[in-house]
This record gives structure tokens, sequence and C-alpha cells, in this order.
């Protein structure tokens, strides 16, 4: 791997038996695949001066950075594939998006966990977008969290409680593909029940449509790049 960030070289050496080597260009010589994981900012100066090959994969976990731009490098090999890894990777179940389609490289990251191919990078780019709007569930989960601590449980059962149930519901939701979201919602959230009492509180004070707000923006954003 890069030496790069000489501390984060240091502890994935350390931690996962990672070798570390003396430049990037040591990098590209030892790798059959390179991975490109930066602020898209910091591109031009880490491929400056770097030589590859033909035979050469680039994965590209920049983010906003289209096939394009990056082929703009004249120095990049052939085949370049864009993917975004979701920081869950190491707890398993992880998910790859990958553009274009690759057959080695959806074996590799197979192991893994589930790759997701797209048509367009268009549709890839959305991916980025979802890897974004995920990481926003922890948020949902330390306010209901919080909320049941200090309303009588210990911290760590009102934690373990919580994402259990979004855990439960998202297994359930997988295990019945033929439903909709909305139809499950409908079917817990029945006329009488607290848990529609509560789901019509969240409506009616827009606390649902904020998240498409929420998607609305970083798409705008995106498309800005």
């Amino acid at each position: 791997m890069s030496p790069r960030n000489a501390a984060v070289a240091e502890r994935l050496s350390r931690d996962h038996v990672c070798e570390v080597m003396n430049s990037n260009q040591d990098v590209v010589n030892s790798a059959g695949i390179v991975v490109l994981s930066v602020r898209p900012q910091h591109l031009p100066g880490l491929l400056e001066g770097l030589k590859f090959n033909e035979d050469h994969i680039v994965l590209s976990a920049v983010a906003a950075t289209s096939l394009d731009d990056l082929k703009a490098y004249s120095n990049l090999p052939g085949t370049i594939i864009r993917f975004m890894p979701s920081s869950f990777i190491e707890a398993g179940d992880a998910i790859f998006p990958l553009f274009p389609k690759n057959q080695a490289l959806e074996e590799m990251l197979g192991a893994l966990g589930s790759v997701v191919t797209f048509d367009t990078e268009a549709q890839f780019e959305l991916a980025m977008i979802a890897s974004c709007a995920y990481a926003w569930i922890y948020d949902i989960a330390d306010e209901l969290s919080e909320w049941f601590a200090s309303a009588g449980w210990p911290a760590d059962l009102a934690r373990d409680m919580t994402l259990r149930h979004i855990r439960g519901a998202t297994t359930y939701a997988l295990a019945n593909p033929s439903s909709s979201l909305a139809e499950i919602s409908a079917g817990i959230a029945t006329e009488g029940t607290f848990t529609k009492l509560g789901l019509e509180q969240l409506r009616n004070t827009g606390a649902i449509t904020a998240w498409s707000d929420a998607l609305n923006l970083l798409r705008s954003e995106l498309e800005k790049r």
C-alpha cells in the first residue's frame, strides 16, 4: 500500500498485515489492480509522474470524478473502473456499486459482499448519493437510542434494542421483495395503532419528505462538479 499517509499506513500494516511500499510508483509496479481512494482535489498531485502499463486496472473510489475526468490523465491505463465501497465492509454484508462491468473485479469483490453493476454512469452516480444517505441512519438511530435512554433504559440496552429493530425491519423487507416498502409499512401502521399515530406525526412535520430534500441537495451539488 501507499506510504502517502504514514500514520494510517503504519496502523494498517500493523493491524492487517499490509505491506507499505517506499513510494506510489512502487505500489503501481507491484500490483495488477491499483485502487485510487483520495479526495478529488488530491488526485492531480497523486498521479503526477506515475507510470502505468496497459495491463493495469485502476479501481477508482474518487467521488464525483467521472471516467472522462480520469481518462484526461494520459498516464492512466485503458481499464478504469469506478466503485463506491461501503464503510461497513469490515462487518460483512458489504455492497459494491461498480461501473462499468468487469468480470475480474466482480469475482474479487464478490468474495467480500454483493457487487451491483450499472448500465450507465449516471446510474452509478446515484450509488454515491446512496452511500451518503445510509450514513444518516446512524443519526436517526442515535436520536431513537438517546430518547429511550432518557426515558429509562440503560444506554447500552437502548442502543442494542434500537439497532436490532432497524436490522429486523430491513431483514424482513429484504425477505419480502414482492411487497413494496410502503405496503409493509401500511400493514403495520394500521388505523387506530400507536404506530400509525407516530407515523402521521412524522409525516405532518415533514420528517419523511425531508429525506428527499436532502437527497435532492446532494444530487444538485453532484451535478455542479
